[in-house]
């Protein structure tokens, strides 16, 4: 059995891990913003690095969506529980929807460039 301080210390554990998380996915979004706008400036400019830059931004804005999300679970599963649990997780669900991308053929896009310069591409 466990006490009530023992539970009270393992559910603020989990909800400043879960806080942590999605700080890091936070921290993140600038990163996605300023590769997105070097992508369209590659794009614009002409250089020939325009798409694999587009394909790295692609993947990271991916892989954010998915950490940013998760993280949003645990903070949700340590804050809350029952119905108030699941209407919250159904909330996250709708805020949270996007369409993922193409991550394989993201990846092969940039390691086909990668090899073909013999060092990343961007």
């Amino acid at each position: 059995m466990i006490a009530p301080g023992e539970a009270r210390t393992a559910n603020v554990a989990q909800i400043e891990a879960g806080l942590s998380a999605m700080w890091r996915s936070a921290a993140e979004g600038p990163g996605a913003e300023s590769a997105l706008l070097r992508a369209r400036k590659l794009t614009v400019s002409g250089v020939g690095s325009a798409e694999p830059a587009a394909a790295m931004t692609g993947l990271l804005a991916d892989e954010s969506m998915g950490v940013a999300e998760q993280a949003a679970r645990r903070v949700l599963a340590a804050c809350g529980e029952g119905d108030m649990l699941r209407t919250q997780l159904a909330i996250l669900r709708r805020l949270a929807r996007f369409t993922p991308g193409d991550a394989v053929g993201l990846s092969r896009t940039v390691a086909r460039h990668t090899v073909e310069l013999e060092r990343y591409p961007v």
